[in-house]
C-alpha cells in the first residue's frame, strides 16, 4: 500500500497530494482524495465529497498527505491539532525524500 502512496503523492508534487487509508471489515485499503485546499502548495483539505463518501464506506483508519520540497518530515502544529480534533491517524510524507511520519492521537494510544 505505501508504494501506492508515494506513487500518488510524487504524481501531485509540487500539490500537497493527499487522501485516506479506510478500514473496511479489517482491512486497510489507500483511498487518493481531491486536495481542494486553496493553495495547494502549502496546504491540503480533503474534498468535503470525498470525506463524506469514505466515512460511510467503513471506517477512516488514517489521513495521509504530503510536505513537498522536505527530505525530513515534520508534522506541522495544524497537523497534531486535526488528528486529536478528529481522534484520526495522520501519516505524513516527506517529498521528495520519501521520509514519512507517523502520528496518532492521544485518545488512540
Amino acid at each position: 500500500m505505501e508504494a501506492k502512496i508515494l506513487k500518488y503523492l510524487f504524481e501531485k508534487y509540487p500539490e500537497e497530494g493527499c487522501g485516506v487509508i479506510l478500514n473496511k471489515k479489517g482491512t486497510l485499503e489507500w483511498f487518493p482524495c481531491e486536495n481542494t485546499a486553496e493553495d495547494k502548495l502549502n496546504s491540503f483539505k480533503i474534498s468535503a465529497v470525498d470525506f463524506a463518501s469514505l466515512s460511510v464506506q467503513g471506517e477512516i483508519h488514517t489521513i495521509v498527505h504530503s510536505h513537498p520540497n522536505e527530505e525530513i518530515c515534520e508534522l506541522s502544529e495544524y497537523d497534531i491539532k486535526a488528528s486529536e480534533f478528529l481522534k484520526i491517524k495522520y501519516d505524513v510524507y516527506a517529498i521528495p525524500s520519501g521520509h514519512k511520519v507517523e502520528y496518532l492521537p492521544s485518545s488512540k494510544i
